[in-house]
């Protein structure tokens, strides 16, 4: 057995004895199949009402709930397929929910606010949840007043209170926290996702 694949089943055995850096290293590394997938074949009516990464968040909480249950995975590429499957899963129990009667979305009519501006420029928290996985990759690197606005943001502070906090103007504190999201969404553009073996 090679060395990848070694590293690869101790990495499962660590996620399956319970070990919170394993599932992250995990998540970390074969999330971004997880999403290109979720990303591809969602619906349109999915599309209206959620994000791919909150489909992405819901097949991690289901393979992490019982870690100790899951079953024998080899492979990176049992593992893409496994996650992959719970997608479609969740995606196709999702879209029968919402096209029951009572939650059908062709029923939906769209209302044109009279405003542009009343939406929020604010994050979802799908995006919020993403940037805290990628928390320590992204902090490491940048300066102590960088990492105090990201910190205040994750803790759930709006960007006026950021800014009165910190003594800075608000649209600073909401530059700093797209810049680093643009600049992680650049890395993951230029690297890729790791190999499927």
């Amino acid at each position: 057995m090679n060395d990848s694949a070694t590293q690869f089943r101790t990495l499962i055995q660590q996620v399956q004895q319970g070990s919170h850096e394993a599932a992250q290293q995990l998540a970390d590394a074969y999330g971004p199949h997880v999403r290109r997938y979720i990303h591809r074949v969602l619906s349109r009516d999915l599309r209206s009402q959620y994000d791919s990464l909150d489909f992405v968040q819901l097949v991690w909480a289901s393979f992490f709930h019982q870690p100790e249950d899951l079953p024998h995975i080899d492979s990176p590429a049992q593992l893409v397929s496994y996650l992959v499957g719970m997608a479609q899963f969740k995606l196709l129990d999702e879209e029968r929910r919402l096209h029951t009667q009572k939650n059908d979305v062709a029923r939906e009519e769209r209302i044109d606010l009279p405003d542009k501006h009343i939406t929020s420029r604010d994050p979802t928290p799908s995006a919020v949840a993403i940037f805290r996985e990628e928390w320590d990759s992204l902090v490491n690197r940048q300066p102590a007043e960088v990492v105090r606005v990201v910190q205040l943001r994750y803790e759930g502070a709006t960007y006026q209170e950021i800014a009165d906090k910190l003594h800075i103007n608000e649209k600073t504190a909401r530059r700093t926290i797209d810049r680093l999201v643009r600049d992680r969404q650049q890395e993951d553009a230029a690297d890729g996702a790791p190999p499927v073996e």
